[in-house]
């Protein structure tokens, strides 16, 4: 786990910005 939580964070939000999901409205 050399990755730390604020990369996969990032990850995910941009992941979720891109799809342009409800969820990321949420954050």
């Amino acid at each position: 786990m050399h990755y730390t939580r604020r990369f996969w964070y990032g990850v995910r939000c941009a992941l979720l910005v891109q799809r342009g999901t409800p969820y990321g409205r949420r954050y």
